[in-house]
């Protein structure tokens, strides 16, 4: 009886690791699979209070690193700006101006004309576009 337990706290455990990984984990999930760790932990080796907190922040840790990807992606978009770019979206082959960066939920998409195109589906970038501001040479006094 008290294997079986183990078996599946351990089963449970090993979810969860597998879980933080994927990065679409969410509160929920970690949530639900801590509750059931507890259901099914051994009532005479209940889960130690410091691997709880363990648990506990490792999630917090995964989810600032999310959102820390998300800030990077942003910028990477912004910085695309004004830049040529070509992205492949299926079998369609997109090519133009990056007009401005969308945010739609967690996803980051670059305006390209009338085209929405994600970062991920970029294969080439050319140079931004310069303007007259950056081409003027400073020190000519």
């Amino acid at each position: 009886m008290v294997d079986a337990v183990n078996t599946s706290a351990n089963t449970t455990t090993t979810a969860t690791s597998t879980s933080k990984s994927n990065s679409s984990t969410s509160k929920q999930d970690f949530l639900m699979l801590l509750v059931t760790e507890l259901q099914n932990q051994d009532p005479l080796e209940p889960m130690d209070n410091k691997d709880m907190m363990a648990q506990v922040a490792q999630f917090s840790t995964l989810e600032e690193i999310q959102n820390l990807n998300k800030q990077v992606a942003l910028t990477q978009a912004i910085g695309l700006v004004g830049a040529k770019v070509v992205a492949k979206e299926g079998s369609e082959e997109i090519q133009g101006i990056v007009d401005s960066v969308k945010m739609s939920g967690d996803d980051c998409y670059l305006i390209v004309g009338d085209k929405e195109v994600e970062l991920s589906d970029l294969v080439q970038v050319s140079s931004p576009l310069t303007t007259s501001n950056d081409t003027e040479t400073k020190g000519d006094n």
